[in-house]
């Protein structure tokens, strides 16, 4: 996984998955590490779906593969 990809804006990431540089669920793991990586310090989640999360992701890749993509398909989002 390469680091830093919880800094991308959704731009910057759409284009990556568009292009296939990066994955929907190699963006996920990277948005979920980042969140086991703060979250003692920063509190902010209630609850983490984490399987649910990586299980979207794969069908995001799929529909993604299928050239079947809305705007914000295989974008990690988390609701406050």
């Amino acid at each position: 996984m390469r680091t830093g990809l919880h800094n991308l804006t959704i731009h910057e990431a759409r284009e990556l998955i568009n292009s296939r540089g990066i994955s929907s669920r190699e963006l996920t793991l990277a948005a979920l590490s980042r969140i086991r990586e703060v979250e003692g310090r920063v509190r902010s989640f209630v609850t983490v779906t984490g399987e649910t999360a990586m299980e979207q992701a794969l069908k995001a890749d799929e529909a993604i593969a299928r050239g079947e993509a809305a705007p914000l398909t295989g974008i990690p989002m988390q609701l406050k």
